[in-house]
């Protein structure tokens, strides 16, 4: 009997406070994480950039997704004025977050920023565009157990 390694070509973006691996592994299988604090990424910085758009080719990715978890506490500190750590994240969330905002609306927005964000980085748009890699944003819940496409 032959034994065979799986390979993946999932990229998830997410946020390593949130301890998402297992739980997306789980749903998805061996996949590639990269993370940030709150998932918001230094797409603009260009060593970063780089690292990206050589992983991107060296896995042959072919789906990105950019993930927001319900339970995050830097988007639960917004909606609340939680106290702040002085981290970056924590300034782009303050950008997007209005009064009008639940958990759900909020993630949203900041999936969608980051989906603009990495749809505009040179470098990284070509190989997407040129590999016909998907992007999905996916707002998820480790406690209610749920993935739910955001919209975009």
């Amino acid at each position: 009997m032959r034994k065979t390694t799986l390979s993946s070509n999932k990229l998830f973006f997410v946020c390593p406070f949130c301890q998402m691996e297992h739980f997306i592994r789980k749903k998805y299988g061996n996949v590639f994480f990269v993370t940030a604090p709150a998932g918001i990424f230094s797409f603009n910085e260009e060593d970063f950039a780089r690292e990206i758009k050589f992983f991107l080719l060296r896995q042959n990715i072919t789906e990105l997704y950019l993930v927001c978890d319900l339970e995050c506490n830097f988007l639960n500190g917004a909606l609340s004025g939680g106290t702040s750590f002085g981290l970056s994240c924590e300034q782009v969330i303050k950008s997007l977050v209005s009064s009008a905002d639940n958990s759900f609306s909020l993630a949203e927005k900041i999936i969608e920023y980051q989906v603009n964000r990495i749809k505009n980085v040179s470098g990284v748009t070509d190989v997407i565009s040129s590999k016909k890699i998907k992007i999905y944003g996916m707002v998820t819940s480790k406690k209610k157990n749920s993935f739910i496409p955001a919209t975009e």
